[in-house]
């Protein structure tokens, strides 16, 4: 059986790949994890065919069911190092956090009907490109994400 961590990591690496998949995004994620977990292709149609843009976003995916929750914020202890490799100002590819704020008891994380699929979780994204972190620890700094996500690049109204 996975570890309780590697079975929120396959809800947010889910999550992620259903919203791309929505928003007509191809998602590719990583053999290798060197602070990039997935990254999102724009598609295009072209006559008959289809194609990638060329245009794309990383994405580092983190889930938690530990974040605190103040009014409009949700603040996250994430580590420096990922903290670090997110805010880099020139990276070849712009780069978000997206983290997933499941419940605390895992039977609440998912539930399924003939009708429906629930994924219950409270999803952010934010993009500290530039953005100063805070030191809370040795190891160890805050990220404070905007509580409501906005809608995906290329997603449908």
């Amino acid at each position: 059986m996975l570890t309780r961590a590697h079975r929120q990591e396959a809800l947010s690496r889910a999550y992620i790949q259903a919203v791309a998949g929505c928003c007509g995004l191809s998602c590719g994620f990583r053999d290798f994890d060197y602070g990039i977990d997935t990254t999102l292709h724009a598609i295009r149609r072209i006559g008959t065919t289809y194609d990638e843009t060329g245009h794309k976003l990383d994405i580092q995916a983190k889930s938690t069911t530990v974040a605190a929750a103040v009014p409009d914020e949700i603040v996250y202890d994430l580590e420096v190092d990922a903290h670090d490799r997110l805010r880099r100002l020139k990276p070849g590819t712009p780069r978000i956090l997206v983290l997933l704020v499941l419940p605390n008891d895992e039977k609440d994380w998912i539930s399924q009907s003939e009708d429906q699929l629930s994924l219950r979780g409270a999803p952010t994204g934010c993009r500290l490109k530039g953005c100063r972190g805070r030191r809370t620890r040795g190891r160890s700094g805050s990220a404070s994400h905007a509580r409501t996500c906005s809608r995906w690049p290329g997603c449908p109204p």
